[in-house]
């Protein structure tokens, strides 16, 4: 990231977590103060912050969560010259803090939404962690309540992408956690957005060092009223067991 900062505008980031009092726990390969640390780090950045779960963090197997004092959620870091109009975190799977540390997959799931302005123009960035189920990554009932969520979310936003004669784009990202072929991806298409994935051909964007399954589609890009410029994943920054993905984008 500190090689990317200065020819990018937006950094989204899940799975982020947030402690001030230390940088580990036993148990967890994961920075607890990641969101701290990246703060000093993206100094030309405005930190955004929507949190998910407190006092667990992501460990390593056999523990698959580890009990800590920080906070869990998604991050987002936008360099300072462009204009912050809102920020808002709207849940699309529990609630916050509602994890049972029995049950992996109730751990709560959040949308971030920021509305930027850039110029006359007005941008939503949308950051996005799915629900995660060791067994697969195909619809189920919880996939689908977790959609409907989603799409509530996004109601607003894409209402204004429609009405407001290429004002307004969208940009939604993040890790799904599904396959190209799912409802939960197909529905998001119906809605008029554009699956960036499908239309570069992308079929991994896991990390060949840190991720060994067959499957390797988790993460996403779609687009709304915006003319895309580049899209690609970085294979060269495997950094988790998931690939960046990298979008260049302007206004219709």
């Amino acid at each position: 990231m500190n090689r990317q900062q200065e020819k990018t505008d937006i950094f989204c980031l899940q799975e982020v977590s947030s402690n001030p009092f230390e940088e580990q726990v036993e148990g967890s390969t994961a920075r607890v103060d990641l969101f701290e640390k990246l703060t000093v780090l993206l100094s030309d950045f405005q930190p955004l912050w929507a949190p998910a779960q407190q006092g667990w963090v992501t460990g390593d197997q056999p523990n698959p969560i580890v009990r800590q004092e920080g906070t869990q959620g998604l991050a987002m870091f936008v360099k300072k010259d462009i204009a912050i109009q809102s920020e808002q975190s709207i849940f699309v799977h529990g609630r916050r803090n509602s994890l049972d540390p029995d049950d992996l997959t109730t751990m709560p799931r959040n949308i971030q939404i920021a509305e930027l302005h850039i110029g006359d123009k007005r941008v939503f960035v949308c950051n996005f962690h799915g629900l995660w189920f060791n067994s697969d990554k195909g619809d189920n009932e919880a996939r689908r309540s977790q959609s409907f969520r989603l799409h509530n979310a996004l109601e607003r936003i894409t209402r204004m992408m429609w009405s407001s004669v290429g004002n307004t784009s969208v940009v939604l990202c993040g890790d799904f956690n599904v396959l190209p072929d799912t409802k939960s991806i197909c529905s998001l298409e119906e809605r008029g957005l554009e699956n960036l994935n499908k239309r570069y051909g992308i079929q991994n964007t896991r990390s060949e060092v840190h991720y060994k399954k067959p499957i390797r589609h988790a993460d996403y890009m779609f687009t709304g009223n915006a003319k895309t410029k580049e899209f690609k994943v970085l294979p060269e920054h495997e950094v988790s067991d998931h690939l960046p993905l990298l979008v260049q984008f302007s206004h219709q």
